[in-house]
């Protein structure tokens, strides 16, 4: 079984303790929740860091409407309960 190692209290493990949890974040809930900054470059990490244990589509992404008219990114993790999992337009990270 692969073993992804983090380093307790980076931003790293919190995002992935956040998505173990059955979670799932946009950009603006990234920061509005955990104080975190530039998501997508934080979920790309985290996707090198899968690859490189061999854990290859742990993360799913979804885009949606947001409040501003646009579309945003929501990320999230399989297998884990995430609400998001099963709708239409989801697609492996």
């Amino acid at each position: 079984m692969a073993t992804v190692k983090f380093k307790k209290d980076s931003i790293p493990y919190t995002i992935h303790v956040y998505l173990s949890a059955g979670n799932s974040l946009t950009h603006d809930e990234a920061y509005d929740n955990l104080k975190v900054r530039y998501l997508s470059q934080r979920i790309a990490d985290l996707k090198i860091k899968f690859e490189e244990a061999g854990v290859t589509g742990h993360i799913l992404v979804l885009d949606e409407a947001n409040a501003r008219g646009n579309t945003h990114a929501r990320y999230f993790y399989k297998d884990c309960g995430c609400e998001h999992e099963g709708k239409f337009g989801v697609r492996v990270y």
